[in-house]
């Protein structure tokens, strides 16, 4: 017997709308599946995908271009003067057929100059500007900011031991003592063992020129964060660093420095310059030095200050002095016993030359004090007898008849790109006031730009585009100073960049 099974239509239908389930249950599972695998290809192709690298497009001009028929720019770096609240902005010329100046790679931040005048003008000329560093070191002193070209100085107290006990020049009266040392550390090739045994600053400081017109001595430690650690006088800064020569010639520093500075550079002294002699180590005599030896400075204008008391110290052992006068250095320890009116000579106008007399034109009577030749004498006494001294200057010497400008140092050689090693000594002994300026002379330039007189008006010896002023440098001193010992040497905006690293 044959068995017929069927499906009822009931079941039929019940399996039907189970295979229609079936089926959408699986295509959405295969969309969802490709979503997924979409969304990891486009997050693995994030992953590791990498920028193209940038390809350099040359430009090359058509044959048919005409050469330029313009002479070649001689002076390939220029720059001009800004004030300290103005940015950066150097206008920079590039001869195309000059192939003698090596343009400097220079970081260049676009703040305020720095003078090194402090954190809201209260650091010393140690940190900050009327406003911002300029991010690669400043003048005066300098700042605390290294920036990507300048050089680094230390300050030395020589007053101290590096204990902070007094040092065997703690005392005023080893001043000369203090011209010796250092004399001996310009001639044994910057020994720094010589200075290694005084106390020195914590803090460094980073300059790009070296420009301080004249200002009161204790700056200089309030610059570099010391002053209540040590007092003025009888310090020594040294800064050191490489400089890239931008082109190659032949160049000799000119400046002023008070007391003394000098400059070391490819390991060879070639500048001296102040009141003392690093050359054999006395006090007070290197001016008159070079009048013996006929050597005349540079006169430059807006130094007057500094040329009245540079001509002084020249003219001291070619002026007769009545009797019992006494020098500067004897000044400080004789007793004064008494005054007396003396007549001192005034001579007509023309150099003072050891071969050639003047003639007296007139005379002036001054109360002169008498001194007894002992030691012991009290700070009226001192300053009787300066004031006497003065007066005898002004009145028997004529202002630019003795060398009180800028003096040069020797001509040195160098090539374009290369590096040199630079150092500089700056050294205020005696206390008071203090200062000092270094430009540079090319000496294969036979066009430099002039002052209103017609004299060479000098490069800033520069590491970077700071362009220091001297009026806004005073506006914003620590230690204000009248109007009539101020100084303001000019320099010419076009100087070239000497790029350092230190």
């Amino acid at each position: 017997m044959a068995i017929h099974i069927e499906n009822t239509p009931s079941a039929l239908a019940s399996l039907k709308t189970r295979l229609k389930q079936a089926r959408l249950i699986s295509l959405s599972i295969t969309l969802l599946c490709l979503l997924l695998s979409a969304a990891i290809l486009y997050f693995c192709v994030k992953l590791f995908e990498t920028t193209p690298p940038a390809q350099l497009t040359h430009y090359i001009p058509p044959n048919d271009a005409p050469p330029s028929q313009q002479a070649p720019v001689t002076k390939q770096l220029q720059s001009r003067p800004a004030s300290a609240a103005s940015s950066i902005a150097p206008s920079i010329a590039v001869a195309a057929t000059a192939g003698s100046i090596a343009m400097p790679q220079i970081d260049i931040a676009t703040p305020e100059q720095d003078f090194g005048l402090g954190d809201a003008l209260s650091a010393g000329f140690g940190n900050g500007s009327v406003g911002n560093d300029l991010g690669a070191g400043g003048y005066g002193m300098g700042s605390e900011q290294a920036g990507a070209s300048s050089l680094a100085g230390t300050l030395y107290d020589l007053k101290q031991t590096q204990s902070g006990a007094p040092s065997i020049y703690a005392e005023s009266q080893s001043n000369a003592e203090v011209v010796k040392l250092l004399a001996d550390f310009y001639k044994s090739n910057w020994n720094a063992s010589l200075l290694g045994r005084f106390w020195k600053s914590k803090t460094k400081l980073y300059t790009s020129c070296f420009y301080m017109p004249n200002s009161e001595d204790k700056e200089a430690p309030h610059a570099y964060r010391c002053s209540d650690t040590m007092s003025e006088s009888r310090w020594v800064a040294i800064y050191k660093g490489k400089v890239k020569a931008p082109k190659t010639g032949r160049f000799r520093f000119v400046g002023i420095g008070d007391s003394v500075m000098a400059v070391r550079f490819n390991r060879k002294n070639v500048f001296q310059c102040g009141f003392h002699s690093l050359q054999d180590g006395t006090w007070e005599t290197h001016r008159k030095q070079l009048f013996d030896r006929g050597e005349d400075t540079v006169t430059y204008p807006g130094i007057d200050y500094w040329c009245k008391l540079f001509q002084w110290n020249a003219g001291r052992a070619h002026i007769p002095m009545p009797e019992g006068m006494t020098t500067d250095v004897e000044v400080p320890t004789y007793r004064v016993v008494g005054t007396r009116k003396v007549k001192v000579p005034i001579y007509e106008d023309g150099p003072i030359d050891p071969g050639r007399e003047r003639k007296i034109i007139g005379e002036r009577e001054i109360e002169q004090p008498i001194h007894d030749g002992t030691q012991g004498g009290t700070a009226t006494d001192t300053e009787l007898l300066c004031r006497s001294l003065y007066a005898l200057r002004l009145d028997t010497m004529e202002p630019n008849n003795l060398p009180g400008g800028f003096e040069t140092g020797d001509t040195f050689q160098v090539k374009a790109g290369q590096w040199y090693d630079f150092e500089m000594l700056i050294s205020e002994i005696g206390g008071g006031k203090f200062g000092f300026c270094l430009l540079i002379e090319d000496l294969d330039d036979t066009n430099p730009n002039r002052t209103e007189k017609g004299t060479p008006l000098y490069q800033l010896f520069r590491t970077n585009f700071v362009s220091p002023n001297a009026e806004e440098f005073y506006g914003a001193i620590n230690f204000p100073i009248p109007d009539e010992e101020r100084v303001n040497p000019p320099y010419d905006p076009d100087s070239l960049i000497w790029e350092a690293k230190n």
